[in-house]
């Protein structure tokens, strides 16, 4: 595969000093100047993003009720020109101004969060013909009354589509809604209201506006709000894609101020981004990363709280390209001019005011509030652009530095296209320098999706590892300063190619070609999915693989031809019977060619005789092509048989049954009982039956096959009689079959509760083998009678021995049969008055059944 990396190398001309940059107001470029507009007391914010996507930094600001936002195309010659959207409704109170492409197809749709009018969603069409598609998208949006500030694309669930997340205050009546909103995008344009579900509503709250990272390193995006009023910020972890917890105790994130924004940064190297707020008079807050879940602030020590009544849109910049990231403040007064503040980075985390010769103090200003940093003359060193509230807002050019720079624009494949939420690490002679991307960030701004690292007096970036929203991670080394580099999701996703036999195939010569690599799934010329793939033609073989985490590659294999050649089509005689001991081997060679025939590198003819062995086979023909082929003359194997046996279910019947499994070398014939047979012969009776195989060796191998079937049904049927209260009973003796058996279709020892006369009886085994009889049931002498010569049994239940007494004394002829019918014994015995014991000790518990032929009596056991 070849991986391309498009680089543009930036052409610039300016004034360039060792260290230090400085700013001119380059407000003039504008084609018409912005203003926000009064009647206000918080402003908007401004975006940074080349909507048109002409590879030059654009701007979008919001503006007051009343006022149209305002939209400025960059020329790429200095100039800024006003552009109006057509059916774009922007005359409200509108703050936050979002690109993002919603919907994946390669342009950059447009959110924009409003008060009181409502928020708009619209869809770019292409060309910039942007369509409302607020009412149809399934935003929860309110069209009045809304108080909605800060809001964020980023793609919580990692499905690749962007989702949105906005802000609303509960200041000042504003009811509707009184809780934040989420949106999970499905990235056709249209999103489902998930709040309820994530947990991330934070209701009744004064929040302006939120920031998303990953503070934990679990690699789900999380949220920072900050909230004004003394609420106390916010911080909802993302625990895994669906569900959010509000961690702020437990971070020591909920720090009461008037937070105003936040902005992340890794600003002590530690690999975790920190978080600045901006404040009021009090000072804005700087919260370090511990990288063990939990913050902790330190904006005193580190110079970034600074003096004003309000501090509003904070942040991170490398102004000066030295690697490190400074942090710009919009400050903002109702009684005092402020100037904006530029904290420079010293390297190590902590801050310094910069001096006036930066320039940024020439235009004092009374209200500031967005500011974002992009690169409108495209000579790597950050423009800034500020949204003031009263004055005209300012666009600073940065004069640049000798120090060194690489830029970089991100393009999601399976993440969301707009690679938000990805996060880079630089590499810099060892030290590693974390970066992330965000849509929406600051106060209600927007950064330019191309980026910025400055690279100081590096004259290449070491390595940079990309870390996509989805999971995968990308590569790249030793990449030149001054350029612009397009970084695609997966292309330095890569396997190595191993080819068998080369590239290069004479003719009939095959190839197999195997990868080395990690991957999830592989695809050979579009159909076949294996590790390896044989090529024997010269052709073009694509090979798409597809990565953990969803990256898809596709490459092209060059399989060339190597001239006119020959083929082996066969060797055959390979394989001998087990009681030979050599095979004429026949060479089958098809060549348009003289050819030259070697075994064991020893000339020999098309059809030598071998013994066995191992040979090794060398073909030449006259163009040099070669074959090579190991053979081995051996012993057939015998065959392996898997044979499945129905043996007959009743004596004397034709139902049995063979299933067979035949592997024998090709092709082969069988027969049984030397009849030519089919792999299943039904209809067999009893008996041993002969197995020929002949396989495609012509060697013969026999293997014999019982079909077995039960010993013969046969039941003896007695009945005891009728004494005049339908007593009489049937009982059966079975000899053969295969138990268990059923007496009349019912699981029962007997039929009982008879009266007088002749009854059908059937007694089944497993296999449905029956015998039929009719027995009668006779009547005898009456009740009274059968008393005096009535038996006793005792005890029942009983563990061992039981005591049958006769009063009358006289011999009984005495049966016990189990709960199934089956005889346990037979016994003639002289009963008396005094009673005679039978120890049934060793039969296992259940129901028995003792009968006194003599007597015609039964007595049912329970047997413990």
């Amino acid at each position: 595969m070849r991986i391309s990396i498009f680089v543009t190398v930036l052409c610039y001309s300016g004034f360039l000093t060792s260290q230090s940059v400085s700013f001119q107001n380059a407000s003039q470029f504008l084609e018409v100047p912005h203003t926000f507009g009064g009647g206000s007391e918080m402003a908007g914010g401004v975006s940074f993003v080349d909507f048109d996507q002409d590879g030059k930094d654009d701007l979008t600001f919001t503006t007051n009720d009343g006022n149209e936002m305002s939209f400025y195309l960059n020329d790429g010659t200095g100039g800024m020109y006003t552009f109006e959207p057509t059916d774009f409704l922007n005359d409200g109170n509108t703050k936050h101004p979002l690109w993002a492409d919603i919907d994946n197809d390669g342009d950059y749709d447009l959110f924009v969060s409003a008060n009181d009018t409502g928020n708009r969603l619209y869809l770019n069409n292409g060309n910039l013909e942007l369509e409302d598609i607020t009412a149809t998208s399934g935003l929860d949006l309110p069209s009045i009354d809304n108080n909605s500030f800060g809001s964020v694309f980023a793609d919580f669930n990692k499905d690749g589509n962007l989702d949105l997340y906005i802000v609303n205050r509960t200041l000042d009546g504003y009811l509707q809604p009184p809780h934040n909103l989420m949106h999970f995008g499905n990235g056709d344009g249209t999103f489902d209201n998930v709040g309820i579900q994530t947990n991330t509503q934070d209701s009744y709250q004064a929040p302006f506006c939120p920031i998303v990272f990953d503070y934990d390193g679990d690699h789900f995006e999380d949220i920072h709000i900050a909230q004004d009023k003394s609420y106390g910020n916010t911080m909802l972890r993302n625990i895994d894609g669906s569900t959010f917890e509000n961690t702020s105790v437990l971070s020591n994130t909920n720090i009461h101020m008037d937070g105003m924004n936040g902005d992340v940064a890794d600003i002590d190297g530690n690999g975790f981004l920190d978080v600045y707020i901006s404040n009021t008079a009090s000072g804005g807050k700087l919260i370090m990363n511990n990288g063990d879940g939990t913050f902790t602030e330190e904006a005193l020590e580190r110079g970034v709280k600074v003096p004003g009544e309000a501090a509003w849109g904070g942040t991170f910049v490398d102004i000066d390209n030295d690697s490190d990231l400074d942090l710009f403040i919009s400050m903002g007064s109702f009684s005092t001019t402020w100037h904006d503040n530029l904290l420079l980075n010293d390297g190590a985390g902590y801050f310094t005011e910069a001096d006036a010769s930066y320039g940024l103090e020439s235009v004092p200003v009374d209200y500031s509030f967005g500011n974002m940093f992009g690169d409108i003359n495209n000579d790597g060193f950050p423009d800034l652009a500020v949204s003031n509230h009263y004055a005209p807002s300012i666009l600073w050019q940065n004069s640049g530095n000798e120090n060194n720079w690489l830029k970089y624009k991100l393009e999601g494949t399976v993440s969301n296209r707009d690679a938000t939420g990805s996060y880079l690490d630089f590499y810099l002679d060892g030290v590693s320098y974390l970066r992330s991307t965000h849509c929406g960030q600051g106060f209600l701004s927007q950064q330019s999706y191309t980026k910025i690292f400055g690279m100081g007096a590096a004259e290449s970036v070491d390595s940079l590892s990309i870390h996509w929203p989805n999971g995968h991670t990308d590569w790249y080394y030793d990449l030149a300063p001054d350029s612009l580099y397009n970084f695609t999701e997966g292309e330095t996703a890569s396997l190595s190619f191993d080819f068998s036999n080369g590239a290069s195939l004479c003719e009939g010569e095959s190839t197999e070609i195997s990868t080395s690599g990690d991957y999830v799934q592989i695809v050979w010329n579009g159909e076949a999915m294996a590790p390896t793939y044989v090529v024997n033609t010269a052709q073009t073989v694509s090979v798409e693989v597809t990565y953990e985490f969803g990256v898809v590659q596709t490459y092209e294999i060059e399989i060339e031809n190597a001239g006119e050649g020959f083929e082996l089509l066969a060797i055959n005689g390979l394989s001998i019977c087990p009681d030979e001991i050599e095979s004429q081997i026949e060479f089958d060679v098809q060549s348009g060619n003289i050819f030259e025939l070697f075994i064991d590198e020893t000339p020999s003819a098309l059809n030598p005789t071998l013994a066995l062995g191992e040979y090794g086979l060398s073909i030449v023909d006259a163009e040099g092509c070669v074959i090579e082929e190991q053979f081995e003359v051996s012993h057939s194997q015998e065959p392996e048989f898997d044979i499945t046996i129905d043996n007959v279910l009743c004596f004397g019947e034709d139902n049995g049954s063979i299933s067979m499994l035949i592997e024998a070398a090709e092709p082969f014939s069988f027969t049984l009982d030397e009849n030519e047979t089919s792999l299943f012969t039904p209809s067999l009776t009893a008996g041993d039956y002969l197995l020929n195989v002949v396989d495609g060796n012509n060697c013969s191998y026999d293997l014999v096959i019982s079909i077995l079937e039960p010993e013969q049904l046969s039941v003896v049927f007695n009945s005891e009689p009728d004494y005049g209260a339908n007593e009489g009973s049937i009982t059966a003796e079975i000899f053969g079959g295969t138990s268990p058996y059923t007496f009349n279709e019912e699981a029962v020892p007997e039929l009982s509760d008879l009266g007088q006369g002749f009854y059908d009886v059937e007694i089944c085994d497993a296999n449905n083998c029956c015998v039929e009889d009719e027995v009668e049931v006779e009547f005898t002498i009456g009740m009274e009678e059968k008393e005096k010569e009535e038996l006793i049994l005792y005890p029942n239940p009983t563990d061992g021995e039981i005591t049958l007494v006769n009063y009358q004394g006289g011999v009984e002829t005495l049966k016990l049969v189990d709960a199934l019918g089956k005889l346990v014994f037979f016994q003639v015995v002289n009963v008396s008055s005094a009673g005679v014991t039978i120890n049934i000790e060793h039969l296992p518990a259940g129901m028995y059944y003792l009968k006194s032929t003599t007597e015609g009596m039964t007595f049912e056991i329970n047997k413990k």
